[in-house]
């Protein structure tokens, strides 16, 4: 028996050292001689354990136990199990030091994409709110300079009616003083003839400071019989009647126009006024939008160019976090599998090497 166990060892150590192109094919041919050793028990449990880490190294391309299995094929038994063993530690360290890892990865990737989301949705936000200032501007300006136009016209022609209306004015009041001179000089020289006219008729003596006014006596008719020419005086009073109707209609005339001139311009006045003085609040309303809306866009450009640079730096962040949070050849998932099956396969072959069931997880 302990021949056999001799010629199996060295069977082993033989086949390890073969000069083979690659490690798979060793490992083929650790296997294969290793089924074809002389079946003692230990050499059995050896042939087993190696052909299990073989199988699931070759299934998992997992170097770790690739290289287990070569050593189980040439180190003695006390320690390929001590060997066995710090593996699994090392393995479960290494899955504890990467779940770790992974929770750290996560809480600050997680930080970094929430806060480049934040700053995306933000800029996002503030240029909205820009293009909403901006047309705000555009139109509050258009608005402030038709008004200005608009208030710069009704103040010209306010300007304009109100030096047409005081021409005007002059112009009646200058119709009325002359008609009124006209009127009471025309009167005057009527109650003049009138009175003469009277008097004459009833013989009444007249006198030379008013023979200006009288015809002259005719030719040898006896002084003092003369009462004027009745007939004709009745004419010229008719016609001074007739030049104090026309006075007194022009200056009935001109009253009634320069009243209603005065009225229409009074309405005229009152309401440009009004409309003046509406426009000009309007104006200055919307120039105060116009301060609030410049001083909104100074201030989002501001907040935009600090959200950009916060952006700037989480997405900086990312990238530096990706080498080493984001593996682009297997998953966290499948390195966690892996893992968990190199772990499984070693146990189970120093579960094949122990045949006194003296590890816990072989009992």
């Amino acid at each position: 028996m302990e021949d056999a166990r001799n010629d199996a060892d060295e069977a082993f150590l033989q086949v390890a050292s073969l000069q083979m192109s690659s490690p798979r094919q060793k490992l083929r041919g650790i296997a294969s001689r290793a089924t074809a050793v002389v079946d003692t028990s230990e050499t059995a449990r050896r042939q087993r354990a190696i052909a299990s880490l073989v199988a699931t190294g070759s299934k998992l391309k997992s170097t770790t136990l690739s290289s287990m299995a070569m050593k189980l094929a040439v180190d003695p038994f006390p320690k390929v199990k001590k060997l066995i063993q710090d593996l699994i530690q090392k393995l479960v360290a290494e899955a504890a030091d990467e779940a770790t890892k992974k929770g750290w990865c996560d809480t600050e990737m997680g930080k970094a994409t929430h806060t480049r989301d934040d700053d995306m949705n933000k800029i996002m936000s503030i240029n909205s709110d820009l293009a909403t200032f901006e047309a705000n501007k555009e139109s509050l300006e258009e608005a402030i300079a038709t008004l200005t136009t608009e208030i710069e016209e009704l103040n010209a022609s306010l300007a304009k009616q109100t030096k047409e209306r005081a021409d005007d004015k002059a112009e009646n009041m200058d119709t009325l003083d002359k008609a009124k001179e006209g009127l009471a000089a025309v009167k005057d020289a009527y109650d003049t003839l009138k009175s003469f006219y009277k008097g004459a008729a009833k013989g009444q003596k007249y006198y030379e400071k008013t023979a200006v006014l009288l015809q002259k006596q005719p030719e040898g008719e006896a002084k003092g019989s003369y009462h004027g020419n009745q007939e004709k005086g009745g004419g010229i009073l008719a016609m001074l009647d007739v030049i104090i109707s026309d006075f007194e209609r022009t200056i009935k005339t001109t009253k009634a126009a320069e009243k209603k001139s005065q009225r229409e311009f009074v309405r005229f006045e009152r309401t440009t006024k009004a409309s003046i003085a509406s426009k000009e609040t309007s104006k200055s309303q919307n120039e105060f939008s116009l301060k609030e809306t410049e001083r909104s866009i100074v201030e989002s450009m501001d907040d935009l160019d600090k959200h950009q640079k916060m952006l700037d730096d989480v997405l900086m962040e990312i990238e530096d976090l990706k080498p080493a949070c984001t593996d682009t050849g297997m998953s966290y998932e499948d390195r966690v599998q892996k893992r968990k099956d190199e772990i499984d396969a070693l146990k189970k072959a120093m579960c094949e090497l122990d045949s006194g069931k003296v590890e816990e997880e072989c009992k």
